[in-house]
């Protein structure tokens, strides 16, 4: 598989690479939500990544990828385009489906992965019931909240951000 690669790091604040894997052979195609085992060093073996972008059997699969322990800090510095990949999956089931009229996702942090993922599935093929996000988080990046923001918008999803300093924590009585 080739791969390509994105560091995401707009202010320093949010340590995330942007990986993009353009897959070869027979990929079965994947639902929002659900992860992949990826190698990228042979030396360090598989890792479980949830994906970030809808299939569009076009072959591209993208991973966001938070840099948060010993393998995924500073793996971007460790990457090479073009480099060859290995993914296994996919595995999981994220559900998006039920009969209830409305949707209310909350999301924090690196998981907000599978949510980013359906917005991207839905911004093709748009869901017939309102949905509102709920996006929580320590640190506010402008770039990543654009992001986020843009596929939202393309989704017909209703984003509302609270930053822990400036908004306080989510709790079940504010969520009411």
């Amino acid at each position: 598989f080739d791969l390509t690669y994105e560091i995401v790091q707009p202010d320093g604040s949010v340590d995330t690479l942007s990986v993009g894997i353009l897959l070869g052979g027979r990929w079965p195609g994947h639902d929002a939500g659900q992860f992949a085992f990826v190698t990228l060093d042979p030396s360090e073996g598989a890792h479980p990544f949830t994906m970030a972008s809808a299939w569009t059997g076009d072959g591209h699969v993208q991973f966001l990828i938070k840099e948060l322990g010993d393998y995924t800090r500073g793996l971007g510095s460790r990457l090479q385009l073009g480099q060859s990949a290995e993914v296994e999956g996919p595995y999981g089931k994220f559900n998006f489906d039920g009969p209830q009229r409305r949707q209310i996702w909350i999301g924090a942090g690196i998981g907000i992965t599978p949510f980013v993922a359906q917005m991207k599935a839905l911004s093709i093929q748009r869901g017939s019931k309102p949905i509102s996000l709920i996006h929580c988080t320590a640190e506010l990046d402008n770039v990543a909240i654009g992001k986020l923001r843009a596929d939202a918008l393309a989704a017909h999803v209703d984003l509302q951000v609270l930053v822990d300093e400036r908004d306080g924590l989510l709790s079940a009585k504010r969520l009411m």
